[in-house]
């Protein structure tokens, strides 16, 4: 499954995004920056990622919930935890939880979830490149 949960661009200078996919390795969401050259600046890429591993699917499900105010019941199928997952995604994103492209946002919503997983003791890791 992959679902891009923002996108975006800033006045043409840079586009942004923000997505989520479920892969044998985990759970795996990743926010990407691509800053344009201008004048004297080459400009850059910047990617940023935070994997969860797949024995924390359900407690990932269950924090998002939290965080939508839901109480719901898990599904069992690994298809209906995939739709969950995007549902709730674009509810946050819905509900303005995340932070909206733009210049200096680069970062911001993997280290917003990343403080949410670490309140609940769910483990992550993360890495960057910049190019």
């Amino acid at each position: 499954m992959y679902y891009t949960i923002l996108q975006g661009s800033d006045k043409g200078n840079m586009t942004y995004s923000f997505s989520v996919s479920v892969i044998e390795k985990g759970i795996h969401f990743q926010e990407a920056s691509d800053y344009f050259a201008r004048d004297d600046d080459p400009g850059m890429e910047m990617s940023r990622s935070l994997l969860i591993p797949p024995s924390s699917f359900d407690a990932l499900l269950r924090l998002l919930m939290k965080r939508c105010q839901l109480e719901l019941s898990l599904p069992e199928r690994f298809e209906e935890k995939c739709l969950l997952l995007k549902n709730l995604l674009a509810r946050l994103d819905a509900s303005s939880e995340f932070y909206k492209p733009g210049r200096g946002s680069g970062g911001a919503n993997l280290g917003l979830l990343r403080r949410w997983l670490e309140e609940e003791g769910i483990p992550s890791e993360s890495s960057q490149w910049v190019y």
